[in-house]
Formats: structure tokens, C-alpha cells, sequence
């Protein structure tokens, strides 16, 4: 099974349209221990440049989904007030 981090990495690929869904899909079965990048790199669907600028867009998503996770606990539990949060 795909990691979270495969699929968000195949969601990027996609919303780009630097794969088809169907590419995405082959290769995420086709993992085997590397990454979802690797893969495509090794099928030429990506370039190692492509692949790279897609994984910092992942990891920035990531990142992203993280601090409203955080954001969203400190407002229900009081430590800090909505209006802090969206400044």
C-alpha cells in the first residue's frame, strides 16, 4: 500500500499533468521499496529535476497540512483564540 506521501507525491504529478492517472497509478503498484519519484524516473516519465521540484511541492503540502492540524488542536483546547490562528 502507498504511503500518504506517495500519493500526495502522485497528486502533485497530476495536478501538474506531468503524468497521466493511469502512469501514477502503474507506477504506485510498481513501488517495491522506492519511492514513487524513483519510479517514474526510471520509467522516464519524469526528469531526476521534475521528480525533485515535485517532492519539494509534497513535502511543502506536508508541511502545510500539519499546521492546520496544529492550529486546529490549539484552538480546541483554548490555548489560543480562531482570530490568533488566522492572522
Amino acid at each position: 500500500m502507498a504511503s500518504y506521501a506517495e500519493i500526495l507525491f502522485g497528486r502533485v504529478v497530476l495536478n501538474n499533468r506531468l503524468a497521466s492517472h493511469q502512469q501514477v497509478a502503474d507506477c504506485l503498484r510498481d513501488l517495491r521499496g522506492r519511492t514513487l519519484g524513483e519510479v517514474m524516473v526510471a520509467k522516464g516519465l519524469l526528469t531526476p529535476e521534475q521528480a525533485r521540484q515535485a517532492q519539494r511541492a509534497q513535502a511543502l503540502a506536508q508541511f502545510i497540512r500539519a499546521e492546520k492540524i496544529f492550529a486546529k488542536i490549539l484552538v480546541e483546547r483554548r490555548i489560543v483564540d480562531a482570530k490568533a490562528v488566522r492572522r
